[in-house]
């Protein structure tokens, strides 16, 4: 009985054990190929075959463009010769050679007219303007000389012709008798009314200055 048992049981344990066994080895190789796969880097040669491959195709360029054809030459066009025309004559001798004018003469002397220029004249000063000195009427006419009375009863009459220094300003600094009219009475009469008057100066060139003027008094009735 322990025989059969015996027997049997190590009959079940060699077909476990056989079947367990392959299915684990099995599994682990499996395990472990995919494991190594995994780990182990692409390989250096594949890589560098890849690049290789790819320069030689950049590398590799078009052939160049055929050379373009040669130029053809020109042709040439014949000399047509008249028959017509004599043959040049032999043995004539060249034309003389021509000389070139000879060069113009430059003349070293410098004259004094373009070394000094003229000089050119100042301008003429301007005319001198003058105007002589007169008396104002609007105020020979305001203030007129009086008739002396007794001249007047008298019926006397005369001119007198009168010297008045007229200063810048219009007014008469001095009255003289040039003339007289043979009559005191009138020239004091007209000395007194030049006293009285307004006068124009005398200009210069735009600018006033002392003057004398001449004035006649005329007594008439």
């Amino acid at each position: 009985m322990n025989a059969i048992y015996h027997s049997r049981y190590q009959r079940q344990t060699d077909q476990l054990n056989w079947g367990r066994i392959c299915g684990i080895a099995f599994a682990v190789t499996v395990q472990a190929s995919l494991f190594m796969m995994l780990l182990v880097p692409p390989s250096p040669d594949d890589t560098s075959k890849d690049e290789k491959e790819i320069q030689a195709a950049t590398i590799i360029e078009p052939p160049p463009p055929p050379p373009p054809p040669p130029p053809t030459p020109p042709k040439e066009i014949p000399k047509i010769i008249p028959k017509d025309l004599p043959p040049p004559p032999k043995n004539t001798p060249p034309p003389p050679p021509t000389q070139p004018p000879p060069p113009p003469v430059i003349s070293n002397v410098v004259t004094p007219m373009s070394t000094q220029a003229t000089p050119t004249p100042p301008a003429p000063p301007p005319p001198a303007v003058t105007m002589e000195a007169s008396v104002d009427n609007a105020f020979r006419s305001m203030h007129p000389p009086e008739y002396p009375r007794e001249a007047l009863a008298n019926g006397v009459t005369g001119t007198v012709v009168l010297l008045v220094t007229v200063s810048e300003d219009g007014e008469p600094i001095n009255v003289t008798v040039e003339k007289s009219s043979h009559d005191r009475s009138l020239d004091r009469a007209a000395v007194e009314a030049a006293k009285k008057w307004k006068f124009i100066p005398k200009q210069e060139n735009g600018r006033r200055v002392q003057g004398v003027v001449r004035v006649p008094v005329d007594f008439n009735l």
